[in-house]
């Protein structure tokens, strides 16, 4: 071997050596030249976040991502349905695809196996933004007020109808404004459209409101109220306590008690090979430090952040990666367990259903699937949550 191939290898050698237990090389994940993701409007904080993680998949893994902005959940699960993109950074519209609910709950769709990879959360929460000129302090001030919903979105909706029951307040007690999309609705804000909207507090369309005439509060959902929590959760179980320490209507320095979740949530169906998922979870565990300051909420993608016993399945391509990671225990594993079961009890359920000659109405047929899903539920000892 010639002198200058032999101090090279010395050289290679003695560099890895010097790196850290755990160091993942870019040469260690192997993606495709190409990925397409979906997202929120543009100008969320989902789809910031996820043009932040793409960012770094090309800088880091020489992956080109393509981000299509959608304004429904629908919308952003479809491209994924019919295999025109891999993965999404989507919002608790995951959950209800999962449970085959709302918009969910036809015969076009039925329960969805949805996947895991890595979620955020963050210092921000997930609540209703509420124009300050209304004078609107509690919750249950919005009584009589105009709230923003967004056709074909189930978790834009109903998560403003969970915060709505904090204050002992359901859609009758309101008055109800339809837009076309996320960022529609947050437009009807600045255009003095409607009162209070759902949204992610340190959304870029919350921003723009904040720092219009009309300003921004996110009115507080105190843990120590079991009551409103109790409403709050049989509407959205998949709701926290959480004390936001950022965004909108949060004091510098300061903080407030709000209900929040992970968001966006990276998630594929359980058809994308294990293989993909796994290099594509591994790349945005070892990316962290390229796009944590990336996007407003992107740290939260923080592995020790990760919810691993939440009310999803993760893929088992991430479970991989979050093994190899260290975060993976045994109690995770059994919890995945269940949730698995839980969506094969659904899918079962479906095809029954659908043999059943269900009816061709679509409110007919949505209560019909609604009943039957509730009895595959509870015959399995599930709880139905959704009636």
């Amino acid at each position: 071997m010639r002198r200058g191939a032999v101090a090279a290898t010395i050289i290679a050698c003695a560099g890895a050596l010097l790196l850290p237990a755990g160091t993942v090389l870019a040469q260690d994940i192997k993606l495709p030249s190409t990925l397409t993701l979906t997202a929120y409007d543009t100008g969320s904080s989902g789809f910031n976040i996820a043009v932040a993680v793409g960012k770094s998949l090309k800088d880091k893994n020489g992956t080109d991502v393509r981000v299509l902005p959608a304004g429904n959940d629908v919308a952003r699960l479809a491209p994924l349905k019919a295999n025109r993109a891999q993965a999404s950074a989507m919002g608790i519209g995951t959950y209800f695809a999962q449970e085959s609910v709302f918009e969910f709950a036809v015969k076009e769709w039925g329960p969805q196996e949805i996947r895991l990879m890595l979620s955020v959360t963050d210092c921000n929460a997930i609540s209703l933004g509420v124009a300050k000129d209304t004078g609107v302090q509690q919750i249950k001030d919005l009584r009589g007020k105009r709230i923003g919903t967004v056709v074909g979105s189930p978790a834009l909706n109903q998560n403003a109808f969970a915060v709505m029951a904090f204050g002992g307040l359901t859609r009758s007690d309101v008055k109800l404004v339809e837009f076309s999309s996320y960022g529609a609705m947050w437009k009807g804000m600045v255009n003095n459209e409607i009162d209070a909207a759902i949204a992610s507090n340190i959304s870029g369309q919350v921003k723009e409101v904040e720092t219009s005439p009309r300003g921004i509060v996110y009115p507080p959902t105190p843990a120590a109220d079991k009551d409103g929590w109790a409403r709050l959760n049989k509407i959205g179980p998949y709701f926290q306590p959480h004390k936001s320490t950022c965004g909108a209507g949060v004091p510098a320095g300061g903080s407030v008690e709000l209900p929040s979740y992970p968001y966006p949530i990276f998630m594929a169906y359980g058809s994308q090979p294990a293989d993909l998922v796994y290099n594509l979870t591994k790349a945005m565990i070892a990316n962290y430090s390229d796009y944590k300051d990336a996007a407003p909420g992107a740290a939260g993608m923080d592995l020790k952040r990760q919810n691993l016993t939440w009310v999803l399945p993760y893929h088992e391509g991430a479970v991989k990666a979050l093994k190899e990671a260290g975060a993976w225990k045994a109690e995770h594993d059994a919890h995945n367990q269940k949730l698995l079961k839980r969506q094969e009890t659904l899918i079962t359920a479906w095809a029954g259903f659908l043999k059943a000659n269900p009816p061709d109405d679509k409110d007919a047929f949505t209560k019909a699937w609604m009943a039957a899903r509730k009895t595959a539920l509870t015959a399995a000892g599930m709880e139905a949550i959704f009636e």
